[in-house]
């Protein structure tokens, strides 16, 4: 399951970058925790110094991919493509994962994780999955 879900997530995050005051691209995770995520169990699995690892922001996953997938009408084929590319990420996401949400590390240098639950059949959490990133606001 973790091999093909990563496989997954690999192919919808191929040549899309987040962008901010600086591009850069998603990386699938995958975390074998069972139990609730919290802010803190987040911040632990960024890499920033322990220092720099607050205020952790917790945003819902409807509205920070709102950002990316709003098409305008200057739009050329290459925001187009992109917008879908987003799209195409944000289903993906929904179709395998439960209970989405975005968690913003730190500030200035943000580490961002879009994640989501697995569950069993037994309704009992397994592992929690989606992609990282990072985006720069002064």
């Amino acid at each position: 399951m973790k091999d093909e879900l990563l496989k997954h997530f690999e192919a919808l995050t191929k040549e899309l970058l987040v962008m901010s005051e600086t591009d850069a691209p998603l990386t699938p995770f995958f975390w074998e925790i069972k139990e609730e995520i919290t802010p803190e169990l987040v911040a632990k699995h960024s890499e920033k110094p322990e220092n720099e690892r607050s205020p952790v922001e917790k945003i819902e996953f409807k509205a920070f991919f709102e950002k990316y997938t709003q098409k305008e009408d200057w739009y050329g084929e290459e925001e187009l493509a992109t917008v879908t590319k987003f799209e195409n990420l944000a289903k993906g996401l929904s179709e395998k994962l439960t209970e989405l949400a975005v968690y913003r590390v730190g500030k200035i240098n943000i580490d961002v994780f879009v994640v989501g639950k697995i569950f069993n059949d037994k309704k009992e959490i397994l592992a929690h999955a989606g992609v990282k990133t990072f985006v720069v606001e002064t």
